[in-house]
């Protein structure tokens, strides 16, 4: 129920709710799901808080959950709740922090989906460094896998609405 209340709250722009109630759910998951599963889950939706401005708060979760998460999965959960979170900061620091824990995730585990959010950062690095048209090639395959987020779409109309492109 509480991620149904998550949802509304999020449709309402009830953001600091949505956040609250998404928290309860996690709470309520820890007693049946796997550990490592709600860590990672916790540390990616960290990234809401950005969107309250409380950065420091969502760097506390991350931190938090790192510490307690075994490795190397801890270095995925990061690197995502970063990469999630500078789609809004475009903050530089953390998007190559982000780069360099999923290179080192890779290099002990294989999983497809950390070079699809290595796509993701490496999008977002064009587009802080204003090569909009590559940030849209990398973003553009990614729109499918990530539909869920809501986040590409609006990433590639930023990169055409900067890069005055409003043809495409």
């Amino acid at each position: 129920i509480y991620e149904q209340y998550h949802v509304l709250y999020s449709i309402q722009g009830r953001v600091k709710d949505a956040i609250t109630s998404h928290s309860k759910a996690l709470d309520y998951q820890d007693q049946f799901h796997n550990p490592l599963d709600n860590s990672i889950h916790r540390m990616i939706q960290s990234a809401q808080y950005q969107s309250i401005n409380e950065y420091k708060k969502a760097m506390e979760i991350i931190d938090y959950e790192v510490k307690k998460t075994s490795h190397p999965f801890n270095l995925l959960g990061k690197a995502i709740g970063l990469i999630l979170m500078s789609a809004d900061t475009e903050n530089k620091k953390d998007i190559e922090t982000a780069l360099n824990d999923l290179s080192e995730f890779k290099k002990h585990k294989k999983f497809p989906i950390a070079e699809k959010f290595e796509n993701y950062a490496n999008g977002l690095l064009c587009m802080i460094n204003k090569d909009y048209n590559k940030a849209i090639e990398l973003f553009k395959p990614l729109e499918v896998i990530f539909s869920n987020l809501g986040d590409i779409l609006p990433l590639n109309l930023k990169c055409y609405n900067r890069n005055k492109d409003f043809k495409k």
